[in-house]
């Protein structure tokens, strides 16, 4: 495992920086499996994608956060970003046809035109952006192109002493969760997932080491229970290879031959997943699943130890 920058953020309503440590490489050997689909790997751990800001206590995406600057791992103090930045794209990849049509988009120009820019490499996508605006334009571009993100105007000013003794970005527990939820932190059906499976998984942990005897979720109250179900239904509305997480959430809820069929052999069969690698280890999880159910046993499992 090999640490990336430390990255500094602000909280979007009250500014408050906080930090959060990157890696720049890492591996999941030891990591931890669960049946709920989290994982733990000492050598990748997690980093919030959602959290609680620590100065105002407001909920934040972590995405949303404003990045002040950054601090490497062999500096003692850490330095502003960039105050603008140029885009450029310097080589396109095989696939030529997606990047015309994406330059053509980007530009509102005619295709022609976007063809002659791939001709007269590099390409400058735009010039002293903010960073949001350039990474963007690099999350647009980057699966078919080599996006460079050039600082163009650079502050002379030295960062606050205190952004080096900032609170770390952290989790949020399940009660957090909840609350989250409540005041309407999902913005749309993708976040309002996440927030779900983040709560399910926030409210296992207590019983992943053994410390508490196993409660099903189906008798942690009806706040669990509602949140439960709703995250069944948007799982039934979205992709095919969430019939696991959904098999899986009904055996926690006691509900077995609802486990039973969110892994008919059909609906396993048809799902589409990103590679083979997924699919086949979705495949043993579901037939551990199943047989789990078959016993009437609700209890969180780990997997394995990768």
């Amino acid at each position: 495992m090999l640490p990336g920058p430390t990255l500094i953020l602000a909280c979007p309503k009250c500014s408050a920086p906080h930090r959060l440590a990157t890696l720049e490489s890492g591996n999941t050997f030891d990591a931890e499996m669960w049946s709920d689909g989290k994982m733990r790997a000492p050598m990748m751990p997690d980093q919030p994608e959602f959290t609680k800001c620590h100065a105002c206590a407001c909920f934040c995406w972590v995405k949303d956060m404003t990045r002040l600057g950054d601090q490497q791992p062999w500096e003692d103090n850490a330095c502003r970003d960039p105050l603008s930045y140029d885009v450029i794209i310097t080589e396109i990849w095989d696939d030529l046809e997606p990047v015309v049509e994406r330059l053509a988009r980007h530009f509102s120009c005619q295709s022609e035109a976007a063809r002659s820019m791939i001709e007269s490499l590099p390409i400058t996508m735009a010039k002293d952006v903010s960073r949001n605006i350039a990474e963007a334009i690099e999350d647009e571009f980057e699966d078919l192109a080599d996006v460079q993100l050039a600082p163009c105007r650079v502050s002379t000013e030295p960062a606050p002493s205190e952004w080096s003794d900032a609170p770390e970005v952290s989790f949020i527990d399940a009660e957090d969760y909840k609350c989250a939820l409540n005041n309407g932190s999902a913005r749309n059906v993708d976040e309002e997932i996440f927030l779900r499976i983040a709560a399910w998984q926030a409210g296992n942990d207590r019983f992943r080491d053994g410390e508490e005897l196993w409660v099903p979720c189906s008798k942690r109250g009806s706040a669990v229970i509602a949140s439960a179900e709703r995250l069944l239904q948007l799982l039934d509305g979205g992709k095919d290879s969430n019939c696991v997480l959904g098999a899986e959430l009904s055996r926690e809820l006691e509900r077995y031959d609802d486990a039973a069929r969110w892994l008919d052999q059909e609906r396993l069969e048809g799902a589409t997943f990103e590679d083979a690698g997924e699919k086949e280890g979705l495949m043993v999880v579901a037939r551990m699943i199943r047989e789990l159910a078959e016993q009437r046993d609700s209890a969180l499992v780990q997997i394995s130890a990768a």
